[in-house]
């Protein structure tokens, strides 16, 4: 009898010796957990053994626990547990427990396959999981499990090693995707930035100037020497406009969005240059600098100046719609790419971020979009004066358009909570012009009058026809004008052109369009007002194309 003690302690030393020289042999999860477990398995004649972890892989998976190792894997019948199942409310304490199959709930920690008697050994693996261990022998053993705990509590220690490692390894792994796409997402931002045909700049808080394009030195007539050196954007503008300059970059970097503004700029040769700046910050929360570009318009502005016949007009503004063509392509086409893929990554459409993962996508979002809407802003400079001019006649039915009109301004309408009635003449049929500027000219109209009528006016909309033309009376009765204030509307909307729109205010600028469009198709509008009843924009276009009637001078004097 003390010979078979004997031999049993001896026995559970090597055990313990050779189990303990498994622990830790390297930091590669499974193998250490096959190292430990198929010694053990193969020195106690057990049957089956698994490791459950929690890696805190992701937020979706907090309530689950994973199977991180299964020694047959053969038995496996489920990779995940939820934290509810009773075994853990065993292993609460931290203590190894067993669970025969002649106790209730043998039945409810089955994650096996074939498995209906026995006895399960559990080790928690202090907070990472737990070991899970399966004896053919129905009796529960609690020597096993004192002659087991310690030797298992080492091991736990070294699956959090590997846990750990493999977390470090992720982490690293995760840093070299963050700055292979930071490094892509910037040769790109430099790549688009030599392909524009201005300057793009990069500068620190202070405005001194930290990135150039090919154009922006060109421009200024400074090498890399000269940043290196040192250049600021206060310092390469005219005195009289760096006060100016100064303040609104202040403004800037105190998070206050600034429309592009014209300068005068002073090249290291110094010359004089007219030229448009337009900056934005960088940084999302913490500003940590600035970029733009600085648009050279010298050229424009002595165009604009020498302007003298009709000729000269009209090649100066298709030099200027194809320059907002090419910038409109070249800017916007990469801007909506870097957004989009942005937009993707944030949504997590293919895989969870990391914290810093998305905190760099929405640095790249946040910054591409800040750069798109000083993009948008540059190109809204030009739009007036470089717009198509060219009118596309064709046969449309009036009403079907003027009700798409009135679909596109109903949000507007809604939310002013302002009534829109149409009566048309029964005459009024189809027409032969412009359909879109048809339509712009009615939406501009419209827009200005739900932008200032008073909620809940009512709009009234009255189509006639009067010698082969077509009168369109758009009318807020609310709105009653004195003498002097239809004098200041007709003398600054109806009178404006093109040389004043630098000076022009949105609704200015509006109305120029509508009277650019009007005037294309031979066309006129007017003010009235209605009898006491409010005032009237009327305008005039001709059924059949530039067929214009003779009576046209004795409708404008109706108007």
């Amino acid at each position: 009898m003390t010979s078979n003690i004997n031999c049993q302690i001896i026995n559970d030393i090597s055990l313990l010796y050779e189990l303990s020289l498994s622990i830790g042999t390297t930091l590669e999860l499974e193998k250490n957990c096959d190292a430990f477990i198929s010694k053990l398995l193969l020195r106690e004649n057990l049957a089956f053994a698994s490791v459950w972890l929690d890696k805190g892989s992701s937020h979706s998976e907090a309530d689950c626990i994973t199977l991180a190792y299964a020694n047959p894997k053969f038995r496996v019948d489920r990779t995940k547990i939820q934290r509810s199942n009773i075994l853990f409310s065993l292993i609460k304490n931290g203590k190894p427990v067993s669970v025969s199959s002649n106790e209730d709930i043998f039945k409810e920690i089955i994650f096996e396959k074939k498995i209906d008697k026995g006895t399960f050994f559990i080790f928690p693996l202090e907070e990472v999981g737990f070991l899970k261990i399966y004896s053919i022998d129905p009796e529960s053993d609690e020597m096993f499990l004192n002659k087991l705990k310690n030797v298992i509590s080492k091991f736990a220690i070294s699956i959090k090693a590997c846990i750990l490692h493999e977390r470090t390894l992720q982490e690293i792994e995760d840093r070299k995707i963050i700055e292979s796409k930071l490094r892509i997402s910037k040769k790109r931002f430099e790549d688009m930035a030599e392909m524009l045909p201005a300057a793009i700049y990069e500068s620190d808080l202070h405005g001194n100037i930290t990135y150039l394009n090919k154009n922006g030195f060109d421009l200024l007539e400074y090498s890399v020497d000269d940043i290196d050196t040192g250049i600021n954007l206060v310092d390469i503008v005219s005195r009289e406009n760096r006060g100016e300059l100064g303040h609104r970059l202040e403004k800037l970097r105190c998070g206050n969005e600034l429309n592009p503004t014209e300068y005068q700029l002073i090249t290291k040769n110094g010359y004089t240059l007219n030229v448009i700046i337009a900056s934005t910050t960088i940084g999302e929360g913490e500003v940590i600098g600035m970029r733009g570009f600085i648009l050279d318009i010298t050229e424009r502005k002595g165009m604009e100046n020498s302007l003298i016949d009709a000729k000269i007009v009209a090649a100066a503004n298709r030099a200027k719609s194809e320059f907002l063509t090419n910038m409109s392509h070249e800017l916007r086409t990469p801007l909506n790419a870097i957004l989009g893929f942005s937009d993707v990554l944030r949504n997590e459409s293919f895989e969870s971020l990391t914290g810093i993962q998305a905190k760099y996508v929405d640095n790249i979002h946040v910054s591409g979009k800040r750069l798109s809407d000083v993009v948008n802003g540059m190109l809204g400079v030009f739009t007036l004066e470089t717009q198509n001019t060219d009118l596309s006649y064709e046969y449309f039915d009036v009403m079907k358009a003027i009700v798409e009109v009135v679909d596109a301004i109903n949000p507007a309408r809604t939310r002013e909570n302002i009534n829109l009635d149409v009566s048309t003449d029964p005459l009024v049929d189809k027409m032969y012009a412009d359909r879109r500027k048809f339509k712009q000219i009615l939406y501009n109209l419209l827009s200005h009058f739900i932008r200032f009528a008073d909620k809940g006016s009512r709009i009234k909309i009255d189509l006639t026809i009067i010698s082969n033309m077509l009168k369109v009376s758009i009318r807020d009765p609310g709105t009653i004008l004195s003498e002097v204030d239809k004098n200041i509307i007709c003398e600054r909307f109806l009178q404006i052109n093109l040389v004043d729109s630098d000076d022009c205010s949105e609704e200015e600028l509006s109305f120029l369009v509508t009277k650019k469009f009007i005037e294309l198709h031979e066309g006129y509008i007017g003010l009235n007002d209605v009898g006491g009843e409010g005032i009237a924009f009327i305008f005039y276009l001709p059924l059949n194309g530039k067929e214009i009637s003779c009576v046209q001078t004795a409708i404008c004097e109706q108007a």
